[in-house]
């Protein structure tokens, strides 16, 4: 009798072994797939990120060229419109001069 019971026990203990290794083990791969799952995630994200800052990136540089065009543009008027002040002045003084004129003789 005590060595059934020994025996028993002893094959009782195995069995919880095996079972904690077993439960162990499905624990490790479960922990694995989760590790997995969320180094995917992370990456999908940090993909995704990455393509927003790109976009974000060429819409910034499509504004600055646009800026810099609008730039160039506004000095070309004020150029323009300088030439135009100077040549509006000149023609006003000519007609100054001729408006006066006779009365100097």
């Amino acid at each position: 009798m005590q060595s059934d019971a020994a025996v028993d026990r002893v094959e009782a203990k195995t069995a919880s072994d095996s079972a904690t290794e077993l439960n162990t083990g499905k624990n490790r791969a479960d922990r694995l797939v989760a590790i997995e799952q969320r180094i995917s995630d992370l990456k999908n994200q940090a993909d995704s990120e990455s393509a927003a800052a790109a976009q974000a990136s060429t819409a910034a540089q499509a504004k600055v060229s646009s800026l810099s065009d609008l730039q160039s543009q506004a000095e070309e008027k004020s150029k323009q419109l300088s030439a135009q002040q100077s040549s509006l002045q000149t023609s006003l003084l000519k007609k100054r001069l001729l408006l006066f004129k006779p009365k100097l003789k």
